[in-house]
């Protein structure tokens, strides 16, 4: 954690952690110096605090860096909002001094039940089984060395060796969640098991290995699972559900999620789409998720528009017609003589003595409906949609040929009964599609 070239800013309140801390790196020989501020917050005792630690920077021979603020710049925050803010305040002084004075590391007195608070802060706010947090014993320049002692441990070496230290009096009110833990829950579970603490810890420990192999196993499923398409992502999750069974895909999306920015109750949302029929949707402040065959898309939260006002009128096929269209070209030939190879997916006929010209070519509205090859009867377009399982941007690119009656043909999918080809038909419209990105 610390090398013995280390050069290091000890944070120190004044309390009993951190007056031990400083005392055990001064004794152990490190470069020191001692980093204190004094919020003004709590009158004759906040400058206690502040004489006190002045002391052992003379005592010790070792710098002081002491910041006063004004207890006027918290007027405004609530409780929780003060603690916030005085947060940002002694890590911004921290991390100022660190620059400019080139210390190595900066020291912070968390120690073991500080670790157990803060895992039982994370339980009781909810956090699920794979978001407990600990307190990291190294985080960048900041190290914790004290994560292994209790604070009956360091309180009792104190008093042994006559270091004075303060009590910080707004420590010992419940009106925060780590108060009222520390005070009330931590004493209560220590009554029923005296090394819960430690346990805490240990479990901790075993925990972060389990999620750190489960989290490698994770990133490469993902790389697999995920694809990128246009503006979409696409989560496809059944080689995964195969190879690890279904109730573990649940991990997968979780995991996905986090990596795209998803969190709290958007994420839990999103999960629950699993057991959804397909094309049912969620929406976040940013995009849309939506349920497909293959397991969930995530899409920009606007609507694509892109084919939405596109209109071609064809008074005459005599010579055929290409047409681009978005991802697409559509070829139209008349054709007379001919049998339709209908095991081309990409290759569609109607009969022409059926249509009435001109026909058009346009992208499909809401309401629209046909009647499709072998049904009697009409059936809206955005039924069709769901049947078949159209994902949000195969439906956005929809589009129709309609003659003066009705809708012939729906996209490169679906042919109306009244168009269809029969043994009789003396000509034929082709129509084949095209993807640009197979030319």
């Amino acid at each position: 954690m610390l090398a013995p070239s280390a050069k290091v800013l000890v944070a120190i309140s004044g309390g009993p952690d951190s007056v031990f801390l400083a005392w055990a790196l001064h004794k152990l020989g490190y470069s020191i110096a001692l980093a204190h501020v004094n919020y003004g917050l709590r009158g004759e005792e906040s400058e206690t605090e502040a004489r006190l630690v002045a002391r052992y920077s003379v005592q010790w021979g070792v710098p002081l860096h002491l910041l006063e603020i004004d207890p006027t710049v918290f007027q405004s925050a609530d409780k929780d909002s003060l603690q916030m803010k005085a947060r940002s305040i002694r890590y911004d002084f921290f991390d100022r001094l660190m620059a400019a004075q080139g210390y190595t590391h900066c020291a912070t007195a968390h120690h073991a039940d500080d670790q157990a608070e803060s895992i039982l802060m994370s339980l009781i706010r909810g956090n699920d089984v794979r978001v407990i947090y600990g307190v990291p014993s190294v985080r960048g320049a900041y190290v914790r060395p004290l994560l292994g002692l209790r604070k009956s441990e360091i309180i009792a070496f104190l008093e042994e060796k006559k270091l004075p230290f303060s009590i910080d009096s707004s420590n010992l009110k419940t009106d925060y969640l780590r108060n009222k833990i520390r005070h009330q829950v931590l004493p209560a579970l220590q009554e029923l098991n005296p090394a819960i603490s430690s346990q805490l810890n240990d479990r901790l420990a075993w925990y972060e290995q389990q999620q750190a192999l489960l989290g490698k196993v994770l990133d490469e499923a993902a790389m697999e699972a995920v694809f990128s398409e246009n503006d979409s992502l696409k989560l496809h999750w059944r080689d995964f559900e195969e190879r690890y069974g279904g109730e573990m895909v649940n991990l997968l999306i979780v995991h996905v999620l986090k990596k795209g920015g998803f969190h709290g109750k958007d994420l839990w949302e999103i999960v629950k789409l699993k057991n959804s029929q397909v094309g049912r949707e969620y929406l976040t402040a940013t995009h849309r998720i939506v349920r497909t065959r293959e397991g969930l898309m995530r899409l920009p939260l606007a609507e694509p528009q892109a084919f939405l006002s596109q209109t071609i009128t064809l008074e005459s096929l005599k010579h055929g017609m290409e047409i681009d269209w978005g991802a697409n070209k559509i070829v139209l030939k008349l054709e007379e003589g001919i049998t339709p190879d209908f095991g081309r997916k990409a290759l569609h006929y109607l009969d022409v003595s059926s249509l009435s010209f001109p026909l058009t070519l346009r992208s499909w509205q809401k309401g629209d409906q046909m009647r499709p090859l072998g049904m009697a009867h009409f059936k809206k377009l955005s039924d069709i949609f769901v049947d078949e399982k159209y994902d949000p941007q195969q439906k956005a690119q929809a589009w129709v040929l309609e003659d003066q009656e009705e809708i012939v043909f729906l996209s490169g999918f679906r042919v109306a009964e009244k168009a269809k080809w029969r043994e009789d038909s003396k000509c034929v419209l082709k129509i084949r599609i095209i993807n640009h990105s197979t030319v």
